[in-house]
């Protein structure tokens, strides 16, 4: 009897250890991305989104934000091309922007989300 318990026991842990073991590698490789604000103008803005794994840089939502004295208000979005670029074609006062491209998941693949550097118009 004590017997029985004892392999019941550890056929549980030893799938509990195979279980906790398993999930880091299934979990996948995660990536840093870049993003840049190349062009502001008065009439939109644009950028670039960069990484080392091209399922990082294309199809991805680049968000364009706003930053008021005491609110951060996104102005527009776009999705990046096969390249990374993207563009928002709004109008836009004086005033400080900054973009931010938002995490994503491709495959076994996480890509971080990423901000730019603040541009002034």
């Amino acid at each position: 009897m004590k017997s029985t318990r004892l392999k019941a026991a550890v056929a549980a842990l030893s799938i509990a250890v195979v279980a906790m073991g398993a999930t880091p590698a299934t979990a996948g490789k995660t990536v840093n991305s870049k993003v840049k604000i190349t062009k502001l103008s008065a009439k939109g803005a644009g950028g670039v989104v960069k990484s080392k794994k091209s399922k990082c840089v294309k199809r991805r939502t680049v968000l364009l934000k706003f930053v008021d004295d005491y609110s951060v208000t996104t102005i527009g979005k776009d999705k990046t091309n096969r390249r990374g670029v993207w563009a928002v074609k709004e109008p836009l006062n004086d005033g400080i922007y900054f973009a931010k491209a938002k995490k994503k998941k491709v495959d076994n693949l996480r890509c971080r989300a990423a901000t730019s550097n603040d541009k002034t118009l």
